[in-house]
């Protein structure tokens, strides 16, 4: 079909938009310009007009011409809700890994110390003076695990459970299912500090290392390592202070090459350094009694040779190494004696003085007269 019958056939389509032809006369129009028949019109009538089946390139032109106008969703609703289907099959491959792993894992949290199923060791102490060491795990905001007092034994702990969130770590202890007291703070990690709450409502304070199972670990190799050599008399901020065994399992005595010292052994690196211990007189002492409490290591020395008529009224000192400073202080010089009371808390010095000087011919004539002198250490 050239190119003017393609021009005729759209001025008819043009008059018959614009009503003046009819549709039947339309066609017969039609069929002219196309050479396929050449039938004159007929009259109107109410019936349908009987025509011959259109030809291939006819029907392609009563579509274009007659079809009504048909809004694009109507006319490709099956392809537009195919498309639908597609794209939400496609994402939903795509984000159900995500879904499915957001509702088996816990809850995201501002957790410093959330490690699921690995211990987390915290090891302080209340008030500067009472030591703990906690064995916790965590699981999302939930904290669990147990409790060990260094002045209760080694099997003997307790309960404690709390939460975290923000950095901050709530934790109750349990003695017997009973509420025993409450640590309140924050934590990050490497520490743990706040307030500790006791069974009577009493505020003390609280710092704690965050450590790990390998910081345990090397500490107890330490332990070891040192109690073969000596007697540990203090484990505090990585160090082990310890004394050099005597001939004598119970005697340390204040001279010889190995002994008349406190040894510091620093896990952290193996090295053992030394202080000379301090004695007031300066006469050769033993070691007869020690504690340790708040960063100080207090030491009762004595002098049997000083003994004599005295019966031991002078032969007695008191030495205090202070671990923060690293300085001695003097207690007691030459009393009567010292010994460590209230739960090591504080000691007692007893004191003599002779009331008969001026009218005693030898010392075994001395009288004295004693007092006593309580020291918080």
């Amino acid at each position: 079909m050239g190119k003017t019958n393609i021009d005729k056939l759209m001025e008819l389509k043009q008059l018959y938009e614009q009503g003046i032809l009819t549709k039947e006369e339309m066609e017969v129009e039609k069929q002219k310009i196309l050479g396929t028949a050449s039938v004159t019109p007929e009259p109107k009538t109410s019936q349908t007009i009987e025509q011959q089946p259109p030809t291939e390139v006819e029907e392609s032109a009563d579509d274009s011409l007659d079809e009504p106008d048909i809004p694009f969703f109507e006319k490709y609703k099956g392809f537009v809700l195919g498309g639908i289907a597609i794209v939400l099959i496609v994402a939903g491959i795509a984000f159900a890994p995500k879904i499915i792993s957001h509702t088996n894992s816990v809850p995201e949290t501002d957790n410093p110390i959330a490690l699921s199923d690995t211990p987390l060791i915290l090891k302080g102490k209340i008030d500067e003076k009472i030591g703990f060491t906690m064995s916790l795990r965590c699981k999302g905001n939930e904290v669990e695990g147990t409790e060990h007092y260094d002045s209760q034994k080694s099997d003997a702990n307790v309960l404690i459970k709390g939460t975290i969130e923000n950095g901050r770590l709530i934790l109750r202890e349990y003695d017997n299912g009973v509420e025993s007291g409450k640590f309140d703070g924050s934590v990050d990690d490497v520490s743990y500090i706040g307030t500790f709450t006791n069974s009577k409502g009493k505020n003390m304070s609280f710092t704690a290392k965050v450590l790990s199972e390998a910081d345990i670990a090397k500490e107890e190799e330490a332990i070891k390592k040192v109690s073969e050599k000596g007697t540990l008399l203090a484990n505090v901020d990585g160090k082990i202070y310890y004394l050099a065994k005597a001939k004598s399992d119970k005697m340390y005595d204040a001279e010889g090459e190995n002994c008349g010292k406190l040894y510091i052994y620093n896990i952290s690196d193996g090295t053992t350094t030394y202080e000379n211990i301090h004695i007031p007189s300066g006469e050769p002492y033993t070691i007869d009694n020690y504690k340790y409490r708040d960063h100080k290591i207090t030491f009762v020395l004595y002098d049997a040779g000083r003994n004599g008529f005295g019966v031991g009224n002078y032969c007695t000192e008191v030495s205090q190494y202070n671990i923060k400073t690293g300085r001695w202080k003097d207690i007691a010089e030459g009393c009567a004696k010292a010994e460590f009371i209230d739960n090591n808390r504080k000691i007692k010095i007893t004191t003599a003085e002779i009331t008969n000087y001026d009218e005693a011919a030898a010392a075994y004539e001395y009288k004295y007269d004693y007092s006593d002198t309580i020291i918080d250490l």
